[in-house]
């Protein structure tokens, strides 16, 4: 029992300091996003898009790994397409600009089903994973 607390602790701060970091980034670009998209009404109204359209990606995908019990892989990709986007929205012109940040959108949610189940969202419970740890991965 005391291995699984270790385990636990080192998953949890290894999880919380990528996600801390994860967003740091994420809100010093989104600052320097009026260098690109001019107008603040279209930039108001595409955050709010692309934050709709993270919150049915991370339903969709919350449903997916408690059906798959393959949480990690799911959160490594959104960390991972998190990552890449980032990387890459200094580099590509306005229009191009958009399809990323829909893609770090994306990452941003997957990163979420960690903690998120697809049972919190609906009223029927799909249970969880393992009953000793459903917080784990």
């Amino acid at each position: 029992m005391a291995d699984i607390v270790k385990d636990d602790k080192k998953n949890v701060l290894l999880l919380g300091t990528t996600s801390f970091f994860n967003d740091i980034i994420g809100e010093a670009l989104f600052t320097l996003l009026p260098l690109y998209i001019k107008n603040p009404g279209l930039l108001g109204i595409l955050g709010g898009i692309i934050s709709g359209f993270g919150d049915v990606i991370k339903v969709y995908f919350g449903y997916l790994s408690d059906h798959l019990g393959k949480r990690r892989v799911i959160v490594f990709l959104g960390y991972a397409l998190s990552a890449v986007s980032k990387i890459i929205i200094p580099l590509v012109s306005s229009p191009l600009i958009i399809i990323l940040l829909i893609f770090d959108r994306i990452g941003k949610e997957l990163e979420k089903v960690q903690g998120m189940p697809y049972y919190h969202f609906t009223k029927t419970k799909a249970g969880p994973l393992d009953s000793k740890r459903p917080w784990t991965l």
